[in-house]
């Protein structure tokens, strides 16, 4: 089943084209990164999936629903994760959960038990009681998911995952968001441009820039378009003579290859040519290499065209 489906989705404020001609899938139960440097159009996709702006051309659906036609239908099933709380300051945490699981319909049994449910497991807990407007900017960050899952949502959009500020908080919240998901089937999308933590998580990435969609698919499908290939890295001892086609690099010797299963023979060969081999590993690419083979770093020319998968 597919959870997000965009054809030529563009949005234009002016002159500025925040993003252009987008088609993307993404089929229900994945985590998918949303990738990209500022400005690249991460947090105008989601306003555009969730209705919260009204794309200049093209359209997009999620879970089934017109993001435009059937925006209020849409958000009941969604759950928006932000960087404060979005909270009123002068109630409680519990108070405040609760009061947001009413608004979607839920039992008040069943709402306190989610609630509680979510506040323990982001050790929020002991500050259940405690008024909203007390909180630290990363217990607000935890609060938001809280309120965000809180009615058991089928779609979770979160813009601005955590980057390692705060290493204990964004692991919470970073785990709690992959349970959830794995819990109940629920399909995230999480806009970002911290690869370390989205690679820990996703199971697939959209990667943006200057509001084209680069590349999309799972990080072996993008590992492909990107044309990266693993690379076998050969320790030896100074003395040893390597064929032509390694090279030096770090200390150790490195040759290109398609994948692990060609090194059994690849080291059988070496090996028959009296080669003194200390270590043998497969260098994989890794979501980073991946992401700046299609987006620019700074002074350099973008890699690749669009490569949508």
């Amino acid at each position: 089943m597919i959870a997000i489906q965009t054809a030529n989705l563009t949005k234009k404020y002016g002159d500025i084209i925040a993003i252009n001609g987008v088609d993307l899938e993404v089929e229900a139960g994945e985590i998918v990164g949303c990738l990209g440097p500022e400005r690249s159009g991460k947090t105008t996709l989601l306003r555009l999936l969730t209705g919260l702006v009204r794309p200049t051309l093209g359209d997009s659906t999620v879970l089934g629903l017109s993001s435009v036609k059937e925006s209020r239908k849409l958000r009941a099933k969604s759950g928006i994760v932000t960087d404060t709380a979005a909270c009123i300051g002068s109630m409680s945490a519990l108070e405040n959960l609760l009061m947001f699981a009413s608004m979607y319909g839920m039992r008040k049994e069943q709402a306190r038990t989610h609630a509680a449910q979510l506040l323990k497991k982001l050790d929020l807990w002991n500050a259940r009681d405690r008024k909203v407007y007390t909180f630290s900017a990363e217990m607000c960050r935890r609060l938001s998911l809280a309120r965000a899952l809180v009615h058991r949502p089928q779609i979770v959009f979160s813009d601005g995952l955590p980057g390692g500020e705060q290493a204990v908080s964004d692991a919470m919240v970073l785990r709690t968001l992959s349970d959830y998901a794995k819990e109940t089937g629920a399909t995230v999308l999480l806009c970002t441009d911290h690869l370390e933590s989205a690679e820990e998580i996703c199971t697939s990435f959209a990667v943006l820039e200057h509001g084209f969609l680069r590349a999309s698919g799972d990080l072996s499908m993008l590992t492909a378009a990107s044309e990266l290939t693993p690379m076998a890295v050969i320790r030896v001892s100074d003395t040893q003579k390597m064929p032509e086609d390694f090279t030096l690099h770090d200390g150790a010797w490195e040759k290109p290859i398609e994948s692990e299963a060609d090194m059994p023979e690849l080291i059988s060969g070496l090996v028959r040519e009296n080669v003194g081999i200390y270590e043998a590993s497969v260098c994989t690419p890794t979501l980073q290499d991946v992401y700046y083979a299609f987006v620019k770093k700074p002074g350099e020319e973008t890699p690749h065209e669009e490569a949508v998968l």
